[in-house]
């Protein structure tokens, strides 16, 4: 039930990434310094936006909960809705470099990072659901989507130009 609440978040990046994406494709080919701009901008939009909402709900989720369904309720799935936040938070984030990877033609990290995040992710899933339930899931999934997001952010600098007046990296 928390997840349909949170879920709402992701609307913004994606009606955000209709616009963002043939933005990246079309400035990386003729201007890959105004790339950059849009990319930091996109990300600081998505960012500017949404950290004060999933701030609110990880800070009132009980209360949140507590209105919509009950008392009981949210003192069961309180942490399960703080966890959801994080995760939803952190892969509206990740959007925006995935977008730009796609949108310069390199589908091909976003699908290699998929598969070396599969199986580490699987296992860890497993584990944690078995130890902790649905609060293990939560956990799981926010633990995937930082280091989705970390690793989205790294590939996404290594195809962008370097800052004016510095050398590419190696």
């Amino acid at each position: 039930t928390p997840y349909v609440l949170v879920d709402t978040l992701r609307t913004f990046p994606v009606a955000l990434m209709g616009a963002a994406f043939p933005a990246f494709a079309a400035s990386h080919r003729h201007d890959p310094a105004r790339t950059v701009r849009l990319f930091e901008r996109t990300l600081g939009a998505v960012f500017v936006v949404l950290f004060p909402i999933a701030l609110l709900l990880v800070v009132f989720s009980r209360e949140i909960l507590t209105l919509w369904l009950g008392a009981e309720f949210a003192q069961v799935s309180a942490v399960l809705m703080r966890l959801i936040t994080v995760s939803v938070f952190l892969s509206c984030l990740g959007r925006v470099p995935f977008a730009l990877l796609q949108g310069v033609g390199r589908a091909d990290l976003t699908a290699k990072l998929h598969l070396v995040e599969l199986p580490t992710y699987a296992v860890l899933l497993v584990w944690l659901t078995r130890a902790y339930g649905p609060i293990g899931v939560a956990a799981c999934t926010s633990i995937r989507a930082l280091v989705h997001l970390v690793a989205l952010l790294a590939l996404s600098r290594r195809v962008m130009p370097p800052p004016a007046g510095t050398s590419s990296p190696a």
